[in-house]
């Protein structure tokens, strides 16, 4: 069995995807909210660094 394989999503399954994940973020959300708090600057700074190389990527000329 593949664990990554080409699938067409139906949009049904697509918007029950994106609100069960929705619902899973915001239970987390709710029981990690101490320790987000306490680690605020962590986490800004994993924010940060993860956003630098989508606006290098997106800025980036490409020669086409």
């Amino acid at each position: 069995m593949k664990l990554f394989r080409k699938k067409m999503w139906r949009p049904i399954d697509i918007v029950l995807l994106k609100w069960s994940m929705l619902l899973l973020g915001m239970v987390l959300g709710a029981l990690l909210s101490d320790f987000v708090k306490q680690n605020i600057w962590v986490f800004l700074a994993l924010g940060l660094a993860a956003l630098i190389r989508p606006i290098f990527v997106y800025l980036r000329n490409d020669p086409s």
